[in-house]
């Protein structure tokens, strides 16, 4: 994890895959071409929020908030590390952080 506490995820001009660090869990490195889809519904205690990511063969759970600073990074193709931490906005409010990553084999959709 970079020493940088002003940023939870690194961008790539390309990346053919996601490093996703959960810390305790490990790393998991998964491919874009296995993405099937994103989920950001509204938040509704206050700021945080929970995204979904539906791959082939994984679901990851990003919960923290400015989530959706990783939309487009993610959408692109350029998201090359994600991983808890960020610094709750000090240094620019725009910025996500990210409190939890939670990836489990399969698919679980998002409920409604």
């Amino acid at each position: 994890m970079p020493t940088d506490a002003t940023t939870c995820y690194e961008t790539a001009d390309a990346s053919l895959f996601t490093l996703f660090d959960t810390g305790k869990d490990g790393v998991y490195l998964l491919p874009y071409t296995g993405l099937l889809a994103a989920h950001l519904p509204t938040p509704t205690d206050g700021g945080t929020e929970q995204m979904t990511l539906l791959y082939v063969t994984h679901t990851v759970v990003i919960t923290g908030t400015n989530l959706t600073a990783l939309l487009d990074p993610i959408q692109r193709g350029r998201a090359k590390k994600i991983y808890t931490g960020g610094d709750k906005g000090k240094a620019n409010a725009n910025n996500p952080t990210i409190r939890a990553l939670k990836i489990t084999p399969g698919q679980d959709a998002p409920s409604q």
